[in-house]
C-alpha cells in the first residue's frame, strides 16, 4: 500500500507539496483547482519537487465544470480545461487521473444525464490515452449510488474505479463498503479516505467522524486491493493529516483494534 496526500487547493501549490514531502508521504494527489489550477502550475518546478522527495504523483481533475449540459459552448470549454489538465500531468509523469461523474438538472430525466456524463467521459479518456495515462471514475455527489456509476463505467471501455470511502458512507440508499468492493474490485485503481458523520462531504481527519476505520481497512485489504490511498483531509491543524497518516498505517499494519 502506498499512502498520499491531496494538496490543499487553497494554498500554494509548491509549499503544499512541499509539505507532503517532507512528511513522509509516498505520493502527492495533485488537483487542479483554485490556486492550483493550470495556468498557476510550474511544471519544472513541480518536477524538481517530486525528484526532490521522490514523491510519486497522481491527478485530480476539476469536479465541478460544466460538462452534462445541453450546451455545445459549455461541454466544449469543458474538454479544453479537461485538455489542459491532462497536458500538465502528462508533462508531470502522471499516469493515473481520476474524474467525476458530472451532475445535470434533472429536469433532462435519469437516461439523458447518464448519456451526457458517458459521452463526456469517453471524450477525456480517449484524450488521456493519447497521453499515456489511465482514467478512473470517482464516485461522488449525486452519484453515490452504485447503479449510477455501473453505467457510466460500462458505456465509457476501458474506464478504472476510483473509490471514495467517504462518499460511500454518504449513500442514502444504504449503498455498502463490501459493495462497491465487489462489483468494482477488479477495476479499482485509487482510494480516497476521509471521514464524516454520514451527512456531508466535511473531510473530517481520520477519526474524527462516525467510520468504523478498522471495518474500512479490513474489507479494503480482504479484497485483494493493495495499491495508492489518498488522505483527503483539510484542516487548518495540519497536525491532523499527520496523525490520520499514522492511524492508517497502524490499521493496515493491524496494530490497532479501532
Amino acid at each position: 500500500m502506498e499512502l498520499g496526500a491531496m494538496n490543499n487547493p487553497a494554498g500554494k501549490i509548491s509549499k503544499e507539496i512541499e509539505w507532503i514531502g517532507m512528511n513522509g508521504f509516498d505520493f502527492v494527489d495533485l488537483t487542479l483547482e483554485v490556486n492550483a489550477r493550470p495556468e498557476k502550475v510550474d511544471c519544472n518546478r513541480l518536477k524538481d519537487l517530486l525528484a526532490r522527495f521522490q514523491l510519486g504523483i497522481i491527478g485530480h481533475t476539476p469536479w465541478f465544470l460544466p460538462a452534462a449540459v445541453e450546451y455545445q459552448e459549455l461541454i466544449d470549454a469543458s474538454l479544453k480545461v479537461f485538455k489542459r489538465c491532462l497536458e500538465i500531468f502528462k508533462n508531470l509523469g502522471t499516469r493515473l487521473v481520476n474524474i467525476h461523474p458530472f451532475p445535470a438538472r434533472r429536469i433532462l430525466g435519469h437516461e439523458r444525464i447518464i448519456n451526457l456524463n458517458i459521452e463526456m467521459t469517453a471524450r477525456v479518456k480517449e484524450v488521456a490515452g493519447e497521453f499515456g495515462i489511465d482514467l478512473a471514475l470517482e464516485n461522488v455527489e449525486p452519484f453515490y449510488e452504485i447503479f449510477d456509476i455501473a453505467e457510466i463505467i460500462n458505456g465509457v471501455p476501458g474506464l478504472g474505479f476510483h473509490l471514495d470511502v467517504g462518499h460511500v458512507f454518504l449513500s442514502r440508499k444504504g449503498t455498502t463498503l463490501s459493495e462497491y468492493l465487489n462489483r468494482f474490485g477488479p477495476i479499482l485503481r485509487h482510494i480516497h479516505l476521509s471521514d464524516n458523520f454520514g451527512t456531508d462531504d466535511l473531510h473530517l481527519p481520520i477519526g474524527a467522524g462516525n467510520i468504523n476505520w478498522k471495518d474500512v481497512i479490513d474489507q479494503i485489504k480482504r479484497s485483494g486491493y493493495d495499491g495508492t490511498i489518498t488522505l483527503e483531509v483539510f484542516s487548518r491543524e495540519r497536525e491532523y493529516l499527520r496523525l490520520s497518516r499514522d492511524k492508517i498505517i497502524s490499521l493496515w499494519k493491524g496494530e490497532l483494534e479501532t
